[in-house]
């Protein structure tokens, strides 16, 4: 018995592979004589061993899932950076518009703008109708009235029953506030001052009013207005002519023949252009009858034989005759034609600043020239010019009118009036009835601010900066995931399982036999050092001609972190260079990462062009990095089965033995006592 013990307990003892151990209770009735549980331990420890292999296994796995969702994040960012550059957010795209005075006018442009300068004048910003009333008692009621407020085609009806300055401007926000902007200004403690303004800018939106306005005129807004109008006619006593014909009829008529040339110096009679000064003057045409061609008798024909030949007799006295032969030689006849011009330009207004109005007359009638372009300039001299050979011009009555005040119901306290914004891009005059200008030039928004006789240049041209900054991204984000690709092949005879490895050497040479890694590390290094088609040839066809590249050629006097980095094919970039090529070169540096070589609308070729096309190989849901991720999830997933089951093997394992050892303690016991009884009664 002893044996059989003995040979039990050093069975018990060979296992050496110590796990953590659950506690388990004796068999009930049973007094242990013997360590059972720790037996039962030991074998339980050693039917454990495959579950501690697949759970160790699983501990690698789950370490080498979280390296490669690392890496498909730098792989993910690398494909999204790649394709930006030459999709529909290609940073190449995107233009800029600057102006040397934003304070006059600002210019956006889009990325259907084009590479442009553009000379703008902005003489006139759009502005709405705003007045403001008189300073009144904020207590001071005002009587009711009943009236119109007309703002363009727009008639609203206000209603009023009498009040206080707020109760009008609260009424007039109720019953017109979609159309009208209206305040109330407390300028002292005691007294407001009730502000209107339409909210849109344009001629088109000027205010009027009309019904009972008691409470508007009691307020100071309103005043019974009196036309008045400035004329300065020319006069043509004082014309100079500078040619023979004589143009003067008298001082409001002025007759112009073919041929005749002559000006007027008006710079004395101070005639200032404001925006709302017109010229005027009558037209009347007389056309002259067209000559008619002229030409030399043409020669009769010459009689022929029945042959066809010449016959040379009398007629010889109308013929040169050349050569050694009498054969005839006819000179052709010469016509003679008078030259008609239908010249138009018949009038040139010269102003104080050098800028010139032309004016032409095709037809005649009453003229009105609107000056608003020509707003605080003076006019300087009028050169009158008729190179049409058949009409003879008269002009009557030409004068320079200025509005100085509108008649009828009309603001008291005016603060601006509505009017359209004037401008002129490269001298060409655009009237709009706001100061946000977007259908002019494609893709450029001109945004007025002020008005200025300065002439502001507006520059539309790339967004390097945007340009540099995408293109020194997408370098930072393929470095990276060079860099990780260099980790995860780098040649390692570390066998060492991850979950016992220090972090910083988890990834290490985990994947240095597997050619889909090694392949994408391979593939984009030739993508980057690879000669692309651009439409300067071989003058810009490589990255390291751009300031982009791994080792610059003639660069030998690298130091050994220098090497790591030329070896992992890491990138550099000379900035210097970089904004170089992209400042002279624009197109050819665009075309450099995405080009479209057979005009098909589609790029086919180019470093961003190909590096997605390797890059397609390693990312999305067909890529080999979340395939390799899927796989080893589902290892783990296997993994798990088989752990349970196994645990549940141990559960019958351990109640098993705890039977066995429990009879053999029962039965130990049971021959102790049997032994001790005989022991005591057999002495």
């Amino acid at each position: 018995m002893k044996q059989v013990i003995t040979a039990l307990f050093l069975s018990a003892f060979v296992i050496t592979n110590i796990i953590t151990a659950k506690v388990y209770a004796p068999i009930p009735g049973a007094s242990e004589k013997f360590d059972t549980e720790g037996t039962i331990q030991k074998l339980l420890e050693v039917e454990k061993l495959p579950m501690v292999k697949l759970e160790n296994e699983n501990k690698d796995l789950k370490i080498e899932v979280e390296i490669l969702k690392d890496f498909d994040l730098y792989v993910k960012d690398l494909d999204t950076k790649t394709a930006d550059l030459y999709n529909y957010k290609s940073p190449f795209k995107e233009m800029l518009g600057s102006s040397t005075d934003p304070s006059i006018v600002e210019a956006l442009a889009d990325r259907n703008a084009m590479k442009k300068d553009y000379k703008v004048k902005v003489i006139q910003v759009a502005k709405p109708d705003a007045f403001m009333s008189e300073s009144v008692t904020r207590y001071k009621t005002y009587s009711p009235g009943m009236f119109t407020i007309q703002i363009g085609k727009d008639i609203i009806p206000i209603q009023f029953y009498g009040g206080t300055i707020d109760q009008l401007a609260a009424t007039l926000i109720e019953q017109a506030g979609d159309k009208l902007e209206v305040r109330i200004i407390k300028d002292t403690a005691d007294t407001s001052i009730l502000y209107v303004s339409g909210k849109k800018t344009g001629a088109a939106y000027k205010i009027s009013f009309s019904g009972d306005l008691r409470p508007l005129n009691e307020l100071g807004m309103l005043v019974q207005g009196t036309a008045k109008v400035e004329t300065k006619a020319v006069n043509f006593i004082r014309i100079i002519s500078i040619s023979t014909n004589i143009p003067l009829i008298d001082s409001k008529k002025l007759l112009l023949k073919p041929g005749t040339d002559a000006e007027i110096d008006i710079s004395l009679d101070n005639v200032l252009i404001s925006p709302t000064t017109i010229m005027t003057y009558l037209v009347s045409i007389k056309d002259k009858t067209l000559p008619s061609a002229k030409s030399n008798d043409m020669f009769p024909k010459l009689p022929e034989d029945l042959m066809g030949n010449v016959v040379v007799s009398n007629l010889l006295n109308k013929v040169t005759v050349e050569g050694p032969g009498l054969i005839p030689f006819f000179m052709e006849p010469e016509v003679t034609i008078d030259v008609v011009s239908n010249f138009t330009r018949i009038m040139t207004v010269v102003f104080d600043d050098g800028s010139i109005l032309p004016i032409n007359l095709t037809k005649g009638g009453k003229y009105t020239n609107n000056l608003v372009m020509q707003s605080g300039k003076h006019v300087s001299k009028i050169i009158f010019k008729n190179e049409n050979t058949h009409r003879e011009y008269t002009i009557e009555d030409l004068s320079f009118i200025t509005i100085l005040a509108d008649g009828g119901i009309q603001p008291k306290n005016s603060i601006s009036k509505a009017c359209d914004s004037i401008i002129t891009i490269d001298g060409i005059k655009i009237v709009r009835d706001n100061n946000t200008i977007t259908n002019v030039v494609n893709g450029v928004t001109f945004s007025l601010k002020r008005e200025s006789p300065a002439e502001i240049l507006i520059t539309i041209d790339h967004d390097y900066e945007l340009v540099k900054k995408s293109v020194m991204d997408w370098v930072d984000s393929y470095n990276k995931v060079m860099s990780y690709l260099s980790i995860l092949t780098k040649p390692n005879l570390d066998k060492t399982p991850l979950y016992l490895r220090p972090d910083t050497e988890l990834a290490n040479g985990i994947y240095q036999t597997e050619s889909t890694f090694n392949n994408l590390k391979n593939k984009l290094r030739v993508v980057i050092s690879g000669a692309y088609v651009t439409s300067l040839g071989g003058n810009l066809a490589l990255l390291s001609q751009a300031g982009i590249y791994t080792k610059k050629p003639g660069d030998g006097s690298l130091n050994t972190e220098e090497w790591e980095n030329v070896k992992a094919g890491l990138l550099k970039v000379d900035t210097a260079e970089l904004e170089k090529s992209m400042k002279t070169k624009f197109d050819a540096f665009a075309e450099l990462f995405g080009n479209d070589t057979d005009n098909d609308n589609i790029k086919d070729t180019g470093v961003a062009i190909m590096a997605k096309t390797v890059l397609n190989f390693a990312v999305g849901t067909t890529g080999f990095v979340q395939d390799k991720i899927k796989k080893q999830a589902e290892k783990m997933k296997n993994n798990d089965k088989e752990i349970a089951k196994i645990k549940i093997h141990l559960e019958e394992f351990e109640q098993q033995k705890r039977e066995e050892f429990g009879k053999m303690n029962q039965a130990i016991i049971q021959s102790q006592s049997q032994q001790k009884w005989m022991e005591n009664n057999f002495k």
